[in-house]
């Protein structure tokens, strides 16, 4: 400073200017319909504390964009100082198109099946269904749900839910398994189905093939497989029968007054003639002085073999056989002598 004498002074002062704020800016764009692009940004120099805008919003990074246009990142630094840029977010407008249907079996046993297809998305497309790699059409075996993933190349995924339902299985019987005496008998089969009796046996002659209740003729002496066959629609199923043909012997129904049970492979059980014809029954040995000494319910031939209830062989002697018919008033009784002898 110079006043108008010319006298001066003078002083020295220091400026100090803050470094310029510099930003960056990043944008990510989503892969997938549905997602959102993100924004990372941070500045440096300025002065102090650097707060952001986005948009003139204040925001923080990363900021999460979630429709596609031009962002603009302010940085101010405590003195006001600000700069900015902008990002560009592109965020998908379409994804992955989904389409599945499920097709039900017509009848139970059957299998049903899932068409599905996508289109859209990115790349080539595998699909999963319940969790497993799957190609449409998929082979349903089992009711239920069933859900089907489609993937792009980018990972992007969507999903839908199919479900197969198996129809019940139609209800058949045949009858119950017998042994007859005669080559004649009346069938009993169900009748809530329209159905055919059918038998490998060409000897066999059904008076009504289509009748439940029909008689069949011609039965052979042995086993003789009948087959009942029911429809519903385009649905059918089968249930058979076997009818055992005895031979003279086993239709004269008699209880034998004797038998040598020690092992040497002859007459070592107790054998009922024409037991076959009932068996439905209750077989009760009693000793001499009146007790129970053995009982078995459904007896069938050479059960009994001189062993008493636990299973422990009995002593030789005379004993006394009650065979009773369950549901028939029928029983037979005779004493049996039981004798092991040498073998």
């Amino acid at each position: 400073a110079k006043d108008t004498k010319g006298c001066t002074v003078s002083k020295n002062i220091i400026i100090t200017v803050p470094a310029a704020i510099t930003l960056n800016a990043t944008a990510t764009n989503p892969n997938c319909y549905g997602q959102s692009g993100t924004i990372t940004f941070s500045a440096t120099g300025g002065v102090g504390t650097i707060t952001y805008k986005v948009n003139n919003i204040s925001s923080v990074s990363p900021y999460s964009a979630n429709v596609s246009g031009t962002y603009t990142i302010i940085a101010t630094d405590a003195n006001g100082c600000s700069t900015s840029k902008q990002v560009s977010v592109t965020v998908p407008t379409s994804g992955i198109t989904l389409t599945a249907t499920g097709t039900n079996p017509n009848c139970y046993g059957q299998n049903g099946s899932i068409v599905f297809s996508a289109t859209g998305g990115s790349g080539s497309i595998s699909y999963k269904v319940n969790n497993s790699n799957a190609t449409s059409p998929f082979t349903v075996t089992t009711s239920g749900n069933y859900t089907i993933l489609a993937t792009d190349s980018k990972g992007c995924t969507i999903q839908l839910q199919a479900t197969i339902s198996e129809p019940a299985p139609l209800s058949v019987f045949a009858g119950s398994d017998s042994s007859v005496c005669a080559n004649t008998l009346q069938l009993y089969a169900s009748n809530t189905y329209s159905g055919q009796w059918s038998s490998s046996n060409a000897s066999l002659i059904f008076t009504n093939p289509s009748d439940p209740y029909s008689v069949v003729n011609g039965l052979t002496q042995g086993v003789n497989t009948l087959m009942w066959t029911v429809t519903s629609g385009v649905c059918s199923d089968s249930a058979t029968i076997d009818i055992t043909l005895l031979g003279d012997l086993e239709c004269k129904f008699e209880l034998p007054s004797g038998f040598t049970p020690n092992g040497d492979g002859m007459n070592d059980g107790y054998v009922i003639h024409g037991v076959g014809l009932y068996p439905d029954n209750i077989f009760r040995v009693f000793n001499r002085w009146g007790n129970e000494v053995y009982y078995r319910e459904d007896y069938q031939n050479a059960d009994w073999y001189g062993q008493n209830k636990s299973g422990d062989l009995l002593p030789e002697g005379t004993y006394f056989i009650i065979f009773e018919v369950v549901g028939k008033d029928v029983q037979k009784s005779t004493y049996v002598d039981l004798r092991r002898g040498q073998k």
